[in-house]
């Protein structure tokens, strides 16, 4: 879809490739989304063929999620369900939110399943969601940045948290998503007639509940953390860890000079302790993630996280960055 809008088959087609389906005449996406945003609607019914398209999406894999609708204002204020494609089955349906936690007043609501912060700039310009914007009416012009308001600035932060909930854990399906986000929602602060579905989407308490050991991506780039003021500064002469991960290998040195090597499934890491962490144990490198159990000699229940690359997993003290994955293989950074 364009400046101008676009059909319901440009719609279709847009779903079915970014998820990975196959749309005649166009190349097959080789990265297909994990998170498809659909900040984008009209009046009706879910159509067949977008309803269609839709589930083929979850079915793949992918998590859909769509914004309200901004017709909840007077002087007839409007449910979701009367519009499309926040009435289509399989979607994670999201109203708005002002400043102080009410239902922004432009928003749809009833058939929701979340509410996100929305913005409203009626009296104050900077209670909007800080928004990338292009100024041409009909083509690109400049670009900048504009305080906007809406369901589709909702939507986006609903988005971004599923995808962070994916990076905590690879495995989860859409219906986990969205289930996990409604069940860690907090109550809306302030008044939403005609009701906001679960709350206010809470993202942290969301992506820790999913996590299974592996902490929430860092700020900045998640295949080079911030460093840590507090961490030991390593001694440039030091010869950097370059051993290979095989069963008895000793790379405590990594921990001082946060050394790359290379893994597969079933290597083991022999390291020192100092991290809470006496064996770094790799269960599996498939499908760009890597799975792995670090276990320590103090008879702590082992710790099991999956990572996809690139990302940042901790296990105890111990940091693992998955820089990269070729097939049964993995480079990891040990921190």
């Amino acid at each position: 879809m364009g400046r101008c809008g676009g059909a319901t088959s440009d719609i279709v087609d847009g779903i079915t490739w970014a998820s990975g389906g196959k749309v005649e005449g166009v190349a097959d996406n080789k990265t297909p989304a994990k998170v498809i945003n659909m900040s984008l609607g009209g009046p009706g019914a879910c159509d067949q063929a977008t309803q269609s398209a839709i589930d083929d999406a979850v079915q793949r894999g992918t998590t859909v999620v769509v914004s309200a609708g901004n017709k909840g204002n007077a002087p007839a204020p409007r449910d979701a369900a009367e519009f499309t494609p926040a009435n289509c089955r399989n979607v994670i349906t999201v109203a708005a939110t002002d400043r102080e936690g009410n239902r922004a007043e432009y928003s749809n609501f009833g058939s929701v399943d979340i509410a996100a912060p929305g913005g409203d700039t009626r009296t104050n310009d900077g209670d909007g969601i800080l928004s990338t914007f292009n100024s041409g009416p009909d083509g690109p012009e400049s670009e900048e940045l504009v305080f906007e308001v809406g369901t589709s600035q909702a939507a986006a932060p609903a988005s971004g948290l599923a995808a962070l909930m994916i990076s905590a854990d690879p495995a989860l399906t859409p219906a986990e998503i969205e289930q996990a986000i409604k069940d860690n929602a907090r109550p809306l602060p302030g008044a939403c007639e005609g009701g906001c579905g679960a709350g206010l989407a809470d993202a942290a308490k969301t992506v820790e509940s999913v996590s299974k050991g592996a902490a929430p991506p860092s700020t900045g780039s998640p295949s080079a953390p911030p460093a840590d003021p507090s961490a030991p500064t390593a001694d440039p002469s030091a010869p950097a860890g370059t051993g290979q991960p095989t069963d008895g290998t000793d790379l405590g040195a990594c921990l001082d000079n946060a050394c790359e090597v290379e893994v597969k499934g079933g290597d083991t890491i022999q390291l020192d302790g100092t991290k809470g962490v006496d064996e770094l144990s790799i269960d599996s490198v498939a499908d760009n993630a890597l799975t792995m159990t670090g276990s320590s000699g103090s008879g702590a229940q082992p710790s099991t996280a999956s990572q996809t690359a690139p990302g940042q997993s901790t296990i105890n003290d111990l940091v693992v960055d998955l820089v990269s994955v070729d097939g049964d293989r993995a480079v990891i950074r040990l921190s």
